[in-house]
């Protein structure tokens, strides 16, 4: 249901402190009555647009998604290695205004049982959405695009330890996420063309569904 632009920005306020809260206080110490407080809600109307805490750290997780398929859109030309590296780069500084709140999400966010575990069913619509960001990086590079589907998982894969790297970043202007992108670039550029021998495609197919089994684990 489409939302009024009064509407709109009432939940991006709801949001948005709640997002303040859970980096100042920690998520499982705020409440949504909290939230409506500090927001200076009444806790029904808070509740019309946010039902449970969950989802007020899933919006924060979609709305970071969709902004990831921008910046796919509009990555300049070059290999596989350069735009997706371009796309990890982007991510981690999308992410960074929220260190605090994602800081604050991180136990539950490994937790799979959690709605908002990275790998848990309620988020899945995230990962699909985050693949096809990636999906649309490799489409644009040299990669042929017989293998563009099967490489999009993998790179997801590498994309959470990008990801998992700059949450423990404590390095000056993140030295060392950005380490992990170029290292993530290079090993592209040097790995594609290695991986399209066949000796490759045994090892390939243990990771694929490996990776299948993480990502859909409804479907294992």
């Amino acid at each position: 249901m489409s939302l009024t632009p009064k509407a709109q920005r009432t939940r991006a306020q709801i949001l948005e402190v709640a997002l303040q809260l859970f980096a100042e206080r920690g998520y499982a110490q705020t409440t949504m009555r909290d939230i409506a407080s500090e927001a200076g809600f009444s806790t029904g109307l808070t509740y019309r647009y946010f039902r449970r805490k969950e989802e007020l750290a899933l919006a924060l997780y979609a709305q970071l998604a969709d902004q990831l398929v921008e910046v796919a859109a509009d990555l300049p030309e070059g290999s596989a290695g350069e735009r997706v590296a371009a796309l990890l780069q982007a991510k981690l500084d999308l992410l960074e205004p929220h260190r605090g709140a994602l800081t604050a999400l991180f136990a539950a966010a490994l937790d799979p049982k959690d709605d908002v575990g990275v790998l848990s069913d309620a988020t899945g619509p995230v990962r699909e959405r985050v693949q096809e960001a990636f999906r649309v990086a490799l489409a644009g590079s040299d990669l042929p695009a017989a293998q563009v589907e099967a490489m999009v998982p993998r790179i997801y894969g590498l994309h959470l330890l990008a990801v998992l790297a700059w949450t423990q970043d404590r390095t000056e202007d993140h030295a060392v996420s950005r380490q992990f992108v170029a290292l993530v670039r290079d090993l592209l550029a040097f790995g594609l063309p290695l991986l399209q021998l066949p000796v490759a495609a045994p090892m390939l197919g243990r990771l694929d569904a490996f990776t299948h089994t993480l990502l859909h684990r409804e479907e294992a």
